[in-house]
């Protein structure tokens, strides 16, 4: 393992707080606003010096967005469910999936509205884990669904999310935003929302992340690699105007399934406008020994379906420039295999596929967005 993570002990700081407890008190009956509640004990915990919040099992806990902080494990045994009430979330937010009448191309809601659970630049040490679900709630239709990310994590180091589970998401679930040092493992993403832009595990500019050991069933591209400078939707709980190289990352383990549409594994380098390419190179990505599954039809009204359906998929487009990209190096492809069965969650056997290694790509199948694996 290339991509080393260090996750910062809390031993020493004694703090659990059960949010049902006094003096928090949330209610967890899945209708009543939990959210100054649930953010009160993450606020008390990390200004003690750190220690953990937990959502207690059998107790579905409604909210809007929670901002996690430096410090803080973030223990969820029960249900996390995102609200689709405007009134219950701190920041502005707005319905459906696009934002109306903006010129940028996928100017998707999740860009402006808070994710379900955030950071902001500067924090340091979080933990989100638990045998429980974090709900995304789709309303089964976009005019009466508030469409979040579940997980965005904005410059942040020391970074876990393991063991959950996410349900009902319309965009993307696990978003991390110029960060380090960070793992996601034995994470199941299941029961995607039909439609676009439902990705599992978004990468942006991120450096020293090891993603191991879940298992995704998602609408769209489950694991991208993204490098990007000065995204214009990217200006309201994140940004890329001072981007970081995506370096060091291992992807592996892992089984991805796909429904409707998208890439199990995309790289996608839209830093081409970046002054200094240096600070856009996507480099040192090590994807091994993950169980690609078959496609499968998504039958659900409003379900996307493309007969195109790579494995692995390399994007050079961006809403500034259809030419041209940030560099990409020492990309190696290693040991993966087809599974037989997208919707079964045990063990999966596997038939192997061909791998590559490459220390420039260049190779017309390559910028064409087709690999071997596909084949």
């Amino acid at each position: 393992m290339f991509a080393a993570v260090l996750v910062l002990s809390l031993r020493g700081y004694t703090l659990d707080v059960n949010v049902r407890n006094a003096p928090y008190n949330a209610a967890g009956d899945g209708t009543t606003n939990d959210r100054l509640a649930i953010q009160k004990a993450i606020d008390d915990v990390s200004a003690a010096g750190g220690g953990t919040v937990t959502l207690p099992a059998r107790y579905t806990f409604l909210t809007g967005e929670i901002q996690l902080k430096s410090n803080v494990v973030l223990q969820i045994d029960g249900t996390l469910k995102k609200s689709n009430t405007p009134s219950h979330f701190a920041h502005p937010t707005i319905y459906g999936r696009m934002i109306p009448g903006s010129a940028l191309n996928w100017d998707l809601a999740s860009y402006h509205n808070y994710p379900l659970i955030y950071t902001t630049s500067g924090t340091t040490n979080v933990t989100v884990q638990g045998s429980g679900t974090l709900d995304l709630n789709c309303a089964g239709k976009d005019d009466a669904t508030i469409e979040v990310a579940g997980i965005g994590l904005f410059d942040t180091e020391y970074i876990s999310i393991k063991d959950i589970t996410i349900t009902d998401a319309t965009q993307p679930q696990i978003w991390p935003v110029r960060c380090r040092h960070g793992e996601v493992t034995n994470v199941k993403i299941t029961n995607p929302a039909p439609g676009f832009n439902n990705e599992a595990i978004c990468m942006c500019n991120c450096q020293n992340m090891h993603i191991h050991h879940n298992h995704s069933v998602c609408g769209d591209d489950n694991i991208d690699v993204w490098s990007s400078y000065q995204d214009k939707r990217m200006h309201v709980w994140c940004s890329s105007d001072n981007p970081q190289p995506s370096v060091n990352i291992e992807i592996d383990h892992n089984t991805l399934g796909q429904i409707g549409n998208g890439a199990n594994f995309n790289i996608v380098p839209w830093g081409a406008n970046a002054p200094d390419q240096e600070l856009v190179r996507i480099d040192n990505i090590n994807i091994h020994d993950n169980t690609l599954l078959p496609f499968i039809i998504d039958k659900r009204p409003g379900a996307p379906n493309t007969e195109y359906h790579p494995k692995f998929h390399y994007q050079e487009w961006n809403e500034r420039s259809t030419y041209g990209h940030s560099p990409i190096s020492n990309v190696r492809i290693n040991n993966n295999g087809i599974g037989t069965d997208t919707m079964h969650d045990g063990s999966e056997p596997k038939f192997p596929c061909a791998g590559f290694q490459t220390n420039d790509i260049i190779d017309k199948w390559f910028t064409d967005a087709i690999s071997p694996l596909a084949k």
